[in-house]
């Protein structure tokens, strides 16, 4: 499968990436990605529930699934955000994963303010800190990164730690 421009230059947009090849967690490469639903905090879509797979359809897009929010993560997404930006057709999300949904919208916001975020969509996981139904997101990783064109992956990256030495 030849990667898009944008799924390549996401993919060497930030150091800060590097795969720990023996933690498996998402979507594997050649896999499809599963419809399923978030509520969109910061996006277009915002305050809404939606599904983000199924409104971007085929395009290159740049998924991280985190469970923290952090300065590494905030380095991360403004990273893809530059890439984004450059971009016709490429997008990216991401899905913060918390129990609390009301308190994952508010920290989100804070989040995006304090970092300055604004095209990359920061939203809520509808299962909290569950996986969404066919994800299999390890409940050990920190941040799991998929990169997916025509809804299926090209690459995925499960990191208990995102920082230059990694």
């Amino acid at each position: 499968m030849r990667m898009s421009v944008f799924l390549t230059a996401a993919l060497l947009a930030s150091p800060l990436l590097s795969a720990e090849e023996k933690v498996k967690s998402g979507c594997q490469p050649g896999e499809g990605v599963p419809a399923f639903p978030v509520v969109d905090v910061t996006g277009k879509f915002q305050p809404k529930s939606v599904c983000y797979i199924c409104k971007i359809g085929a395009k290159p897009v740049a998924v991280v699934f985190t469970r923290d929010l952090d300065k590494a993560l905030a380095s991360l997404v403004k990273d893809i955000e530059k890439t984004v930006k450059g971009s016709k057709n490429g997008v990216s999300f991401v899905v913060h994963m918390d129990d609390d949904t009301k308190g994952s919208a508010e920290k989100l916001k804070a989040f995006a303010k304090a970092n300055g975020l604004s095209k990359v969509a920061l939203t809520t996981n509808k299962s909290g800190k569950k996986s969404p139904a066919g994800y299999k997101i390890n409940d050990k990783v920190k941040y799991t990164i998929l990169l997916y064109e025509k809804k299926k992956v090209v690459k995925n990256f499960a990191l208990n730690k995102i920082d230059d030495a990694s």
